[in-house]
């Protein structure tokens, strides 16, 4: 089920009905993203067991969708790059990719909500910023790296105003 928040912006919850993470609500203000710009993001969620830390990683698949589909490669820690979870989340960066590594290591079973202000898209430089103007979906998911047992997913469908 896709759930639509006021302003456009489009997320679900993609993993399986078994996964660890189950994510409740997400928004992200203003719609569209501005760049340079900052957005707050609002997440809530429940871990509903604990996750173990080895081999822990995330996985953003990033896709721009206008004016013509093409996946976005993992530039300077941007795009479709593949994370050591509690590594990332130790930086405790004000990036927007921060919204899938809010929490540092170990995760326990419970129910977190977070509200992220400034959160911005990293500086990309003056070549590829006319790449993130438009439209992009982004899946993250949550895995065992050594397994491939994935732990949860999130999608979202956003656009990005220069």
């Amino acid at each position: 089920m896709l759930n639509v928040i006021k302003s456009q912006f489009v997320w679900k919850d993609c993993g399986a009905s078994d996964a660890y993470f189950r994510f409740n609500s997400l928004s992200v203000t203003p719609f569209p993203i501005n760049y340079p710009g900052s957005e707050e993001v609002k997440i809530e969620g429940t871990i509903v067991k604990d996750i173990p830390v080895e081999n822990f990683e995330f996985v953003i698949n990033a896709t721009k969708l206008t004016p013509y589909k093409m996946q976005i490669p993992c530039i300077t820690d941007f795009g479709s790059c593949t994370y050591d979870y509690c590594e990332y989340a130790k930086k405790k960066t004000q990036d927007l990719y921060t919204i899938f590594a809010p929490i540092e290591c170990p995760l326990k079973a419970n129910k977190y909500s977070f509200d992220l202000k400034d959160r911005k898209l990293p500086d990309v430089g003056d070549i590829f910023k006319k790449i993130l103007e438009g439209q992009f979906e982004a899946t993250g998911t949550y895995r065992n790296g050594k397994t491939g047992q994935v732990y949860g997913c999130l999608y979202g469908k956003f656009e990005v105003k220069l």
